[in-house]
């Protein structure tokens, strides 16, 4: 034991003369001097003014913060310094003399592993005492709102669990590793295997088919306690006064798994101390008999060499030369042996796997819209891969080339290599092209292997078998890698010619990533300085890379020029001889000074040329400082004046549109009908056009104005012009005020470049021209003015003000219409574009023509619209019954469902909610560059990602699915829009989500509908914050968790009022209440909907309490079965007797139904239905499946007793077995049956 602490003790004292446990230190003081601002907390609060924000020194934040720290950054630390700490006996030779003394291998391993554990105790003591210091005593804003009393033990309890626990376990298994294997490149491939799986799939893989044993398995395996915590206590948010004031409560699991880890970690250390007895004590073990015949085979072979005659050689005879090496053979040379040494280390047979395995997973379930999976193309393979893989790349190439560097030094050779004639650019290029070569060649071959067996997984489970492609792999890490690698490499040689430390490489290489992840994170990153690329491929089934593609390639040769830039002072600052006086003053002669800049600015200046290129095209674009100076403009000039100004309808819409996909542009030349539909004459009329239009012109009362002529006519009238451009806000004057019921014409033209310029950053993009595809809308200034001010525009997304609350009788004025001109507008469009493409719009096409290369389509309305858009591609066209889809030829695999679920959309929802008044029903497909679809009036447009790539399930048909939400908007947003005030886009998007669940009940069955309103409860439940959800008819969707209330939560509680009222009854509401809001003026908010579904309840006061719950106040369920306990029968005849004890823990009074089941599964476990014939026998109830049901109310907080009798043995208790009423928690909501014996 004695012998034991002074090694640790010894461990404990020279440690600090390495930068490592400084650089750690350095990290820890900078992110807790960060946190303490409270920019990193748990999720809990309110994110409006004065709301409720979480403590940053509770239990839960600070355990949070903990489980960030320690696996973003201690893990590195602790598997290094545990798992090389033998490595690093090994090359100082010490383990011989460590054998010669006394300590046995089980003192040396405890000891040495003790040592370095005191040094992680003294830094996690220190880190602590940060904490603490920061957190208590750092001055904040509003100190009262996010700093809560001092308790010791919110700091002591986190700071032990999860970081002090799994950091000292893992230490164990680390060395463990280091010692049986002596390879420092599995020591390393240990965190980084352990950080991709938690982030890429164990912290985040949760949908909602993974069943609770599955969650509560991954939370086990959870090294850093950071599933457990979310998936136990915050994902479902339980209010910022729970976290601020109630420790994190551990659960058997959670206390069984730190127990299962420290034993563990005792039991490596302990098979340490066994391999290291092996390795000191008994290196080799040789008998009697063998010692013997070795001695007699060494004496018998010196004799016979003694004998032997003497030859004797000249030194010419050994054939060996000397002179200048060329740089190729020198190059090739050293290529060839690093092939040599990498080949054979097994660091690639572990990394090579866990890439396989890391991109595999998210291949076989990507989650797309609506948390629906989606189908996996090689393409989007590359693309949703690449960030894994240029991560895992980035570290692999961190240790081989830094060890490949090092190898020298290691084998005691640098002296013979520096002697050498073989240049060091040429060996370092080599040793470049060996590591860019194993690296590429076992990459292309792991992915290949991954991307075909993702696409035979993905093929079985949904009978959508797509064949790999190599070529999107090429693109991928061929073109886009390769530059990343090349100077990251350099960047390594640089750190290496300076300092001679593999460790000050390794250092540097961690420390740079870990500063281009928080750029990353802060948003400070751009095109200039990406030199990973992260987020940088978007891939499209329609053309590989046409978004951004010219400044990708800037952005590819910048970062390949750096690398050489970084290569040559590398070279220049590269030693291989110790200098000497003579040799600095030689080197810093002027001559010699001089030639050095002149060759450092032949390398660099192309490297400047080229960013400063780049950043000029950033600061041009859309986000650069120009267009945010003019946006700023517009709203520090407008704003004030004109945001609540009413303006004229528009009527009328005439377009001339000529597109060139090549160029990006669109030609626009047209005329808006404007009409006066208030009850007073309108002075002024505004206009928006889109800053980045080219050769602006409006025509107004017989007259053209540009630019031009406006600032003419400010100068000529500068109190009354006709017409004036406000910073971008085009103001005209009538001659005389516009009467109300009068009209106007409008006329304008410009060209569109759209996208307009360079973004800041790789992204997609929601409109766009390109020779893939293009999609334009109305909804914003794309291609199109807007009429009047558009509010948001330029104002700061940090002072943001919220929405204006309404007061509570608000509701019964005249509302305007939300989206686009409230459904009166008529419109006559003529389209030019490349005879390949088709474009389709609202309405009927009336004329299509082909002259040359040129199409020319034009479109009418057939019936007003509510919103223009333009959506052209190189399809193909699938035709329903009544409906069409026109897609990539490629992507049918999915059109007979999403056909299915448009002409039965297009059917039922013309019975139940009103006549669809228009001739056509299209979807329209567009390159995946974004991820959404849009409902516009008979042109719905879906991305290639939602829908057609979708991937369709037994339990859930996705493209079904998104197909029904989005024609519903046919119905809730363009026959009727919504009002724009909190609670109108719930009748939008909580409509939507309603008609989808009647249309799977109606097509597919109740058990399709079952699926998806458990989907979308899932949904609800994961997303809801609890301090700042509000009634539905105060959302806004300004705050987080709105988006859930509005889609999901929405949607039930519609589903649950049609139960409540009955079908036919809901139906009849629906169609009166269209019928009076439909044509406006007054567009309808939720009040408007509760009053007008009132006649049709038949308890009104039932009604009113149903309204006041969901609507008006804020309640959800939360079900808990406590206990159930069956009798057996008395004697045969008498039923079985379960009595269930069931719970309310939330809010809410709600009937609940509870079925006794005999354990047998409910519906058939099928393969993917996909004739009728198979969807009807998937969606009917097993015949060995039997159940019985008894249905009680539970206001919050009660108990309710269920006494239900059966006539089989009851197995199962489940609440809510048909899904008829919103809650949380669902999947505990059931339980197994206890049989008790009664005495």
């Amino acid at each position: 034991m004695r012998r034991t602490l002074i090694l640790a003790f010894l461990e404990l004292r020279t440690s600090w003369r390495r930068p490592a446990w400084w650089v750690l230190l350095a990290i820890l003081f900078f992110l807790t001097w960060g946190f303490s601002s409270g920019s990193v907390t748990i999720g809990a609060g309110g994110s409006q003014a004065g709301g409720d924000r979480a403590f940053i020194n509770s239990e839960f934040n600070l355990a949070f913060g903990d489980i960030l720290v320690f696996s973003l950054f201690y893990l590195f630390f602790v598997c290094t310094a545990f798992g090389n700490a033998v490595n690093e006996d090994d090359t100082l030779r010490v383990m011989p003399i460590v054998g010669s003394t006394g300590i046995t291998p089980r003192e040396y391993v405890i000891g040495r592993w003790l040592g370095i554990a005191l040094v992680f105790g003294v830094i996690i003591t220190l880190h602590l005492f940060m904490q603490i210091g920061f957190f208590e005593m750092y001055p904040l804003s509003e100190p009262e709102k996010m700093r809560g009393p001092f308790a010791l033990v919110n700091y002591l309890r986190p700071m032990v669990i999860f970081v002090a626990i799994p950091a000292l376990s893992l230490g164990a298994i680390a060395f463990t590793i280091g010692s049986i294997t002596r390879q420092t490149v599995l020591v390393f491939a240990l965190p980084v295997a352990l950080l991709l799986s938690s982030i890429f799939f164990i912290w985040d893989f949760s949908p909602e088919w993974l069943p609770h044993w599955g969650n509560r398995a991954l939370q086990a395996v959870d090294i850093t306690g950071f599933r457990w915590l979310n998936e136990t206590w915050l994902k479902v948010d339980k209010g910022v006064a729970f976290y601020n004031h109630e420790p994190v409560g551990f659960d058997a699991l959670f206390t069984g798994a730190r127990v299962v880890l420290v034993a563990i970690a005792g039991t490596a250390l302990l098979v340490a101390a066994q391999r290291e007895q092996r390795r000191m004590r008994n290196p080799h073990v040789v008998t009697t008999t063998e010692a013997e015949r070795i001695i007699a085979e060494a004496d018998r072979a010196r004799r016979e060499r003694e004998a032997a005659p003497r030859k004797e050689s000249s030194l010419a005879s050994l054939g060996m030369s000397s002179g200048h090496v060329g740089v190729l053979a020198a190059a090739v040379d050293a290529f060839r042996a690093e092939v040599r040494e990498m080949r054979r280390s097994p660091g690639l047979w572990i990394f090579i796997p866990l890439i396989i395995l890391q991109t595999v997973g998210p291949a076989i379930y990507t989650p797309g819209p609506f948390g629906t999976p989606k189908l996996t193309t090689p393409g989007a393979f590359a693309a949703q891969s690449y960030n894994t893989v240029t991560l895992l790349s980035i570290f692999l190439v961190l240790y081989y080339f830094t060890e490949s560097l090092a190898r020298d030094e290691r084998s005691r050779i640098a002296s013979i290599v520096n002697a050498s004639p073989s240049r060091t650019g040429a060996l370092t290029l080599g040793r470049m092209a060996a590591c860019t070569a194993v690296v590429a060649v076992a990459l292309f071959g792991g992915l290949w292997a991954a991307m075909i067996l993702a696409m035979v997984v993905q093929g079985v489970q949904s009978g959508i078998m797509l064949m790999p492609s190599p070529g999107p792999l090429v693109i991928a890490w061929g073109a886009m890698l390769l530059p990343t690698l090349f100077a990251w490499m350099c960047f390594m040689t640089l750190v290496w010619s300076q300092f001679r430390n593999r460790y000050a490489v390794y250092g540097a290489g961690i420390g740079a990533m870990i500063l281009t992840g928080w750029c990353v994170q802060m948003g400070w990153m751009n095109w200039v300085f990406n030199w990973h690329l992260w987020d940088g491929l978007t891939w499209t089934d329609f053309g590989a890379l046409e978004l951004d593609r010219g400044v990708l390639v800037l952005n590819r040769v910048l970062w390949i020029l750096v690398g050489l830039t970084l290569l040559h002072v590398s070279l220049e600052w590269w030693r291989r001889r110790t200098p000497d006086a003579q040799g600095i003053t030689t080197r810093l002669q002027f001559a010699r000074a001089w030639k050095r800049v002149v060759w450092m600015l032949v390398f660099g200046g192309p490297a400047i040329a080229v960013g400063i290129t780049l950043a000029l095209m950033v600061r041009s674009g859309p986000n650069g400082g120009p267009e945010r100076k003019a946006q700023r403009d517009y709203y520090v000039g407008n704003a004030s004046t004109w945001k609540d100004v009413p303006q004229p309808e528009l009527m009328k819409v005439d377009l001339d549109l000529n597109l060139d996909p090549a160029a990006n542009s669109i030609a626009v030349k047209g005329s808006y009908g404007l009409r006066n539909t208030t009850d007073k004459p309108m002075r002024r009329i505004a206009v928006t056009p889109d800053s980045t239009f080219e050769g602006v012109k409006f025509t107004f009362e017989g007259k053209t104005w540009d630019p031009e002529e406006a600032t003419k006519e400010r100068k000529a009238n500068p109190r009354h012009p006709i017409c004036e451009n406000s910073s971008g806000l085009w103001i005209f004057t009538p001659k005389e005020p516009l009467a109300p019921g009068a009209e106007v014409t409008l006329g304008f033209e410009h060209v569109a470049h759209v996208p307009a310029g360079t973004r800041k950053n790789p992204a997609g993009a929601s409109e766009f021209i390109l020779p893939a595809g293009i999609v334009l809308n109305s909804f914003g200034v794309s291609f199109m003015p807007m009429i009047g001010y558009v509010d948001g525009v330029g104002m700061d997304p940090e002072r943001t003000p919220e929405a204006k609350r309404p007061e509570p009788d608000d509701w019964k004025k005249v509302t305007k219409t939300a989206f686009g001109t409230g459904g009166h507008t008529t419109m006559t469009a003529r389209v030019k574009l490349p005879a390949e493409y088709r474009a389709n719009m609202p309405g009927v096409c009336t004329s299509d023509t082909v002259d040359g290369a040129t199409r020319t389509m034009e479109w009418k309305s057939d019936h007003p619209i509510m919103a223009v858009n333009l959506v052209a591609g190189k399809w193909q066209e699938s035709k329903g019954e009544r409906t069409a889809i026109w897609h990539l030829p490629a992507h049918s695999f999915n059109i007979p469902a999403m056909l299915e679920a448009l002409d039965g959309a297009h059917e039922w929802y013309s019975k139940w909610f009103w006549p669809y008044p228009w001739k056509e029903l299209r979807i329209s497909e567009f390159p995946g560059l974004a991820g959404y679809a849009q409902g516009f009036p008979t042109n719905i447009v879906f991305s290639e990602s939602i829908g057609f790539l979708s991937k369709p399930s037994a339990e859930q048909d996705a493209p079904f699915m998104i197909v029904a939400h989005e024609t519903a908007h046919q119905w809730w947003g363009n026959i009727l829009p919504p009002g724009e005030a909190p609670g109108g886009n719930i009748l939008g998007e909580g409509m939507a989500h309603f008609s989808t669940a009647r249309l799977f009940r109606q097509l597919r069955g109740d058990r399709a509908r079952q699926a998806f309103m458990r989907e979308i409860e899932f949904t609800y439940a994961n997303g809801r914050r609890v301090d700042e959800e509000r009634p539905m008819t105060e959302v806004d969707g300004n705050r987080r968790g709105d988006g859930n209330l509005t889609y999901d939560k929405g949607g039930w509680v519609f589903w649950m009022l049609m139960e409540h009222l009955g079908d036919d009854k809901m139906d009849e509401g629906l169609r009166a209440f269209i019928g009076k809001f439909k044509d406006g003026p007054d567009y309808p908010l939720l009040q408007d909907f509760i009053a007008a579904m009132r006649p049709f309840a038949k308890d009104a006061a039932a009604y009113d309490a149903f309204v006041d719950q969901w609507f008006l106040s804020v309640a959800i369920p939360e079900i808990k079965v406590d206990s159930a306990q069956s009798t057996a029968p008395a004697k045969e005849g008498d039923p079985w007797r379960t009595v269930v004890t069931v719970r309310n823990a939330g809010t809410g009074t709600v009937p609940i139904e509870i079925a006794v089941t005999n354990g047998e599964e409910r519906w058939p476990q099928a393969s993917l239905p996909r004739t009728a014939e198979e969807r009807t026998a998937a969606a009917r109830q097993r015949d060995e499946y039997r159940d019985a049901r008894d249905t009680h109310t539970i206001a919050a907080g009660a108990t309710a007793e269920y006494v239900i009798e059966t006539t089989f043995q009851p197995k199962k208790v489940i609440a809510d077995p048909d899904v008829h009423t919103l809650m949380i928690g669902r999947k505990t909501a059931e339980a197994d049956v206890t049989e008790v014996t009664v005495a």
